[in-house]
């Protein structure tokens, strides 16, 4: 809580080690395409993340990846990036209470989750409404 703006809130230390580990688990995966919220620890997280991606990858900032943004309108914005850039993997960094919606919006049988530092949703879908499956990981 150390900024006068929740978009300029910090990522902790914890939560930098906890993005970092997160990121060694990640880049064991096919990811292909990384959208990012403009909100300072959103980027600090991605920051922590990228070194362990080989080969780098771009992150793409997204203006619509921030607390409340409207859900349905950033869920087609998340698939209009995927379909774009023509990823099956893609990582979404943003915050809560956002980023449990989108699951929801992308995988509706699922109840919403709880999302803590670092924590990872992975669906097997990236059209709004067609995920099946949902694995969840948390530092």
């Amino acid at each position: 809580m150390d900024a006068l703006t929740d978009d300029q809130r910090p990522l902790t230390d914890l939560g930098m080690q906890q993005s970092s580990d997160m990121g060694k688990l990640l880049a064991k995966q096919n990811i292909d395409l990384v959208l990012v919220s403009p909100y300072l620890r959103a980027q600090q997280t991605w920051d922590c993340m990228a070194p362990y991606f080989d080969p780098p990858l771009e992150a793409h900032t997204v203006p619509d990846l921030k607390p409340s943004a409207v859900v349905d309108e950033t869920a087609l914005v998340i698939e209009h990036y995927a379909k774009v850039n023509q990823a099956q993997h893609v990582l979404v960094v943003s915050h809560m209470p956002l980023i449990s919606a989108l699951v929801c919006e992308f995988a509706p049988m699922f109840s919403p989750l709880s999302f803590v530092t670092a924590s990872v949703a992975e669906l097997n879908n990236w059209e709004v409404g067609k995920a099946t499956e949902l694995y969840f990981f948390a530092p």
